[in-house]
């Protein structure tokens, strides 16, 4: 394979810098840090992640009034211009910008009752059907920036992971690019356009508590199908790193944790 995940000469000095930090405080402290004032948050009903500030320009076509059921049954009209559809286990879900909170906010699709089209007036009450069939998902203008943006928390885990030793080697490299693959299976991706784009992804510490922030508390990404990945990453190149099973270990046990719990 001719493409490098990540440049091999920042790899090593990087990671090891990110093993020393990660080594040096608690994994929760450093979350609640990452997180801390300098993130815009709010909550909807429930209690879906949303981090300002993204503006709400876009294309007309993809902006919609949706009537929505909070986890607590209330029921209210959205006013939403629509960024990205996720597949996930557990349906799908908008990432959207949410027009009456000036802020991201994301949705789950089966808890929309009726959308309503701003561009062709058209009503769908099979909101399920309506997503599951459009356009973004199916055919977006860019497949593979959108795949790496749906999983995008999984392969700054997984990169991380990889580089655990100091090197992402060739088979390791390989299995991050099925995991994109097997996520994003309905779309016609070009592999070396793929890679390209994989091989700028370098995750910093920052990144590292991001992905677990979002994954663990807001169930951002497919937390199973990384945990399969995961496994056979570490056993890709031969060789069972023990700096990689750290990495695997930590992300395994917050991610656990966080499944015990509500979200948010």
């Amino acid at each position: 394979m001719g493409v490098s995940m990540v440049d091999r000469s920042l790899s090593a000095a990087h990671f090891v810098k990110a093993r020393q930090v990660l080594a040096g405080s608690s994994a929760w402290t450093r979350a609640a840090v990452l997180v801390g004032s300098s993130r815009k948050s709010i909550r909807d009903g429930d209690s879906s992640l949303i981090v300002g500030d993204a503006d709400a320009g876009g294309d007309a076509a993809l902006i919609y009034h949706i009537t929505y059921r909070d986890s607590e049954g209330h029921e209210s009209i959205r006013i939403i211009t629509l960024r990205r559809i996720d597949p996930t286990p557990s349906g799908y879900k908008l990432f959207c910008w949410c027009h009456a909170a000036e802020a991201n906010r994301q949705f789950r699709v089966d808890r929309i009752r009726e959308v309503f089209c701003i561009a062709t007036g058209e009503v769908f009450s099979d909101p399920v059907t309506y997503f599951a069939e459009h356009p973004m998902l199916n055919s977006p203008k860019d497949p593979e920036g959108y795949a790496l943006s749906v999983c995008r928390q999984e392969v700054n885990l997984l990169v991380i992971l990889a580089a655990a030793d100091g090197v992402v080697h060739e088979d390791e490299q390989e299995r991050i690019l099925i995991h994109v693959y097997d996520r994003l299976s309905h779309l016609e991706l070009d592999e070396g356009k793929l890679r390209r784009r994989l091989s700028k992804i370098v995750p910093d510490t920052a990144a590292f508590e991001a992905a677990m922030w979002r994954m663990g508390r807001f169930r951002d990404g497919d937390a199973p199908a990384l945990m399969r990945t995961m496994r056979k990453l570490i056993d890709a190149d031969g060789h069972v790193a023990p700096e990689e099973i750290a990495f695997a270990e930590e992300i395994s046990a917050r991610l656990k944790a966080a499944s015990a719990s509500p979200a948010g």
